[in-house]
């Protein structure tokens, strides 16, 4: 399987929205959180991230986002790929 990091190289805070549409779907399965409101509804997640930091482990679905692939064109974002849970 594999998997990637995102890193924000920008001087600022980048908020990514992986809205389901996008995310979910490529995902395969819903990841979208529940939202306190009344009715209960679901928001999309967000992954936040400070200027200079790396994320968690991110399935490559996230490259599905517009706004994340926005960001690795613009240069904010670069990707780090790893490769795990397969036999040599």
């Amino acid at each position: 399987m594999s998997t990637l990091t995102l890193t924000n190289q920008s001087t600022r805070l980048v908020l990514l929205f992986l809205r389901h549409e996008h995310f979910c779907k490529a995902l395969g399965r819903c990841s979208c959180v529940e939202l306190p409101t009344s009715p209960p509804r679901k928001g999309p997640t967000v992954l936040a991230l400070a200027a200079g930091t790396t994320s968690a482990a991110l399935p490559e679905a996230v490259l599905q986002v517009p706004e994340v692939q926005q960001a690795l064109r613009e240069g904010w974002l670069v990707i780090g790929r790893s490769h795990t849970g397969g036999a040599a």
